[in-house]
């Protein structure tokens, strides 16, 4: 009985665990704390609205499907449709977006 009640919890844990999207190196995030987990929905650059994600490029802002965004500070390339953004922060003005395997430097939209 008591095996059967421990594979029962152990099937509950397995599936009700979240599923991390992010792969990215978690050593170069030590002393940061997570702050939201976020769908990208699209970017804005050079006063233009796009769908989409399309990585980083100094300047551009990445809107989350909730209406708010980041300002990105590093300039990378990478294509998905609507990824999950997982952004680390330390202050302010210290903060990394995951997004797949990638981390970028981001800042406040503002």
């Amino acid at each position: 009985m008591i095996g059967n009640l421990l594979a029962g919890a152990a099937i509950l844990v397995l599936t009700a665990q979240p599923v991390l999207a992010a792969g990215c190196d978690l050593s170069r995030l030590v002393g940061y704390t997570l702050v939201f987990n976020k769908v990208i929905a699209s970017y804005i650059e050079e006063g233009k609205h796009h769908q989409g994600f399309e990585g980083c490029n100094r300047d551009r802002v990445l809107v989350f499907a909730d209406g708010s965004g980041v300002r990105c500070v590093d300039a990378f390339l990478h294509h998905s449709d609507r990824p999950h953004g997982f952004l680390f922060a330390r202050s302010n003005s210290d903060m990394m977006l995951c997004v797949d395997d990638d981390l970028y430097k981001v800042a406040p939209a503002n």
